[in-house]
């Protein structure tokens, strides 16, 4: 397939390939920040689950971050001789098994089946085509894997021309040729079409009224009449399928590959393939394509919004954050840009979901909060950042603090504690809201005040921090100088 023209994550126009696949575009490095959690699984890899090298002079082995360091795979290096086995026993073709024509019956999860009036044969003979499929095992491969698939075609039975082509994917879902599937055709982050169709294969069943195969039309006319199934029978029949779906192992690969963000009970083995859909109503597809980097970036997408209500998943669906980046002093000393740097981030950046982030009480205090999170520390690197320490500084006495951490000697009211106190590094800094734009000369400004009550008033309530000799003072008078007002008077006074 042709290179991406719009970003997978925002869908802006595509401008950064990928260093190491060179198989898909983001138009930031914060997009590819954003994509690469799943994306290290399977960066770089044939299908064999070996690195390959270059493919252009000039192209590294090997993602990289904005400053020019190797991001490592997420993958476990000593699953690679289990990946490669695995991989190699499911690429042996049996040409011996005969199959029926028509795909097998039952529903799915948003199943999409053939239609049952195509006059159609398949073609016994295998078609000598093959394309590359994503494959995530159920079992003691945590880790999703390309491999190569033989390619079934079905022929029209009135024009002998190809009606439907299908990997073939009997020894992954117990002699089914036909499995049942979910048909993505836009992606779940931005709802753009994708072009082309990517179906789900799974064997997990669903339960009544989820969905509707194309050949159920009968059982929903006899539901009409008054003969269909009861709510009581509806309600057996979901229990029954969901005890028949808990037999199937829950996908560890899927559950790392969306570093645990997909909420849906994935089950069983699952494989990913992608192609153009028939033009008519079916959901076929009629060309398999080879899956790229791009189509796993969708996947993992759908995987992630699938039935996923979490207010944790919802908030990181939306327009990307206006945030600013704080350069530590060593990558200022670098060259990497200004101190303050503005940056546009997407809401299902890391940096925006971790736990370790925290809320400025200052920002708080004057009604402008600020959430804090810390890059990670490249080594070797001057990671002094005084300016985001001050702006962490506890409003809180030692009794009580609700930190999760409590035990830096020196945490007490006016002061950082120790993970944003020394080699804090680059950090990253938006509204808590996630709407508001924070634009740098607010956030330097911002520094700036917090700086000045920190050592004008905070830390005067404390007897030896008094370096001016100005007098000890209350909590309540230090307090009285951090208000929204004194704030606002403060930026105009610059």
């Amino acid at each position: 397939m042709p290179p991406n023209q719009l970003c997978p994550i925002c869908a802006e126009p595509a401008k950064r390939s990928c260093p190491s696949c060179w198989e898909i575009r983001y138009c930031s490095p914060e997009c590819r920040e954003a994509d690469y959690s799943a994306h290290s699984y399977l960066c770089g890899k044939n299908v064999d689950g070996e690195f390959k090298g270059a493919q252009n002079e000039g192209k590294t082995e090997a993602a990289t971050d904005d400053e020019g360091n190797a991001i490592k795979p997420t993958a476990d290096d000593e699953q690679s001789n289990e990946l490669v086995a695995a991989v190699r026993r499911l690429q042996v073709d049996d040409h011996d098994e005969a199959h029926d024509s028509r795909r097998d019956d039952g529903n799915s999860i948003d199943n999409t089946t053939s239609s049952p009036n195509k006059k159609a044969v398949e073609d016994r003979e295998e078609s000598g085509k093959k394309r590359k499929v994503i494959f995530f095992p159920a079992g003691t491969i945590a880790t999703p894997i390309f491999f190569n698939a033989s390619i079934h075609e079905v022929l029209d039975e009135e024009t002998g021309k190809v009606a439907c082509q299908q990997p073939k994917m009997e020894k992954i879902f117990d002699g089914k040729l036909w499995p049942d599937f979910q048909t993505i055709d836009r992606n779940a982050y931005t709802e753009r079409p994708l072009g082309y169709h990517i179906h789900l294969c799974h064997m997990m069943e669903s339960d009544v009224g989820h969905s509707m195969a194309a050949g159920d039309g009968a059982a929903l006319e006899e539901g009409q009449d008054g003969e269909g199934t009861s709510q009581g029978d509806d309600g057996q029949e979901e229990a029954e399928v969901e005890a028949e779906n808990n037999l199937l192992p829950l996908n560890e690969a899927i559950a790392n590959a969306t570093d645990h963000r997909a909420t849906y009970p994935w089950r069983g083995p699952i494989v990913a393939f992608c192609g153009r859909p028939d033009t008519g109503p079916d959901a076929d597809i009629v060309e398999v394509y080879d899956m790229d980097m791009e189509a796993y970036s969708h996947v993992i997408a759908h995987l992630i919004d699938y039935e996923n209500e979490t207010s944790a998943y919802l908030s990181s669906v939306g327009p990307k954050i206006q945030a600013v980046k704080v350069l530590c002093d060593g990558e200022l000393k670098m060259g990497m840009g200004e101190r303050f740097r503005s940056v546009k981030v997407p809401r299902c950046h890391p940096m925006v979901r971790t736990p370790d982030s925290e809320l400025s009480q200052i920002s708080q205090r004057i009604g402008m909060p600020l959430v804090f999170a810390r890059y990670p520390v490249v080594e070797n690197t001057d990671a002094e950042n005084r300016f985001v320490t001050v702006m962490l500084s506890s409003l809180e006495k030692r009794g009580q603090l609700h930190q999760v951490m409590p035990d830096d000697d020196e945490l007490d009211f006016g002061f950082t504690r120790d993970y944003w106190a020394h080699d804090v590094g680059s950090v990253l800094a938006f509204h808590e809201d996630l709407v508001t734009p924070l634009d740098p000369k607010t956030l330097r400004h911002f520094a700036e005040f917090c700086d000045y009550v920190a050592h004008r008033f905070l830390r005067r309530t404390h007897e030896d921090h008094d370096e001016d000799e100005g007098g000890v003072l209350n909590v309540e008078d230090a307090l009285s100088q951090i208000t929204k007002e004194r704030w606002e008077e403060f930026v105009s006074e610059l």
